[in-house]
């Protein structure tokens, strides 16, 4: 870590073993109230897997399939997929297309099933949920592992 005081305020930067690097400060630096200013995850930088995973379909598309009353057949979906073509380019045209696309759920598959998850484990234990659209962590989750070391007698 290092440290840094000046007039009583300090900052610190801190590397965690799960190698998330952290800037804090005390109350007042850096016009905030204390505490973690930023956090940057170098855990990304050291992947040993991955996996791209198949999102759920969005919920108004399985609505839609249910109305049907039963799983939508390869002409049905091409139906859906057309008219998510139509709404998306209507989006674009209105320009509405960028906001929309940022309240959409990043957990649900889009009108053409093109968003994708990409499931990361890093080395140091770390497990990342990445949006393949956006290319932003939708979740994280340290794993927790038994102690290496055991007593044996």
């Amino acid at each position: 870590a290092q440290f840094l005081k000046k007039s009583g305020k300090y900052r610190a930067l801190v590397v965690s073993e799960t190698h998330a690097l952290s800037a804090v400060g005390s109350v007042g630096s850096a016009g905030g109230g204390g505490g973690v200013m930023w956090t940057r995850e170098e855990a990304l930088a050291s992947v040993v897997g991955s996996e791209m995973v198949s999102l759920p379909l969005a919920s108004h598309l399985v609505q839609a399939a249910a109305s049907t009353g039963h799983f939508p057949s390869f002409a049905e979906r091409l139906r859906l997929q057309a008219d998510g073509l139509v709404e998306a380019l209507g989006d674009l045209a209105r320009g509405t297309g960028v906001v929309a696309a940022a309240e959409e759920n990043l957990l649900e598959s889009d009108h053409f099933g093109l968003r994708k998850l990409i499931v990361v484990l890093s080395a140091t234990g770390k497990m990342f949920g990445l949006s393949t659209t956006r290319g932003e962590t939708v979740w994280q989750r340290r794993l927790v592992c038994p102690s290496s070391s055991s007593s044996s007698s």
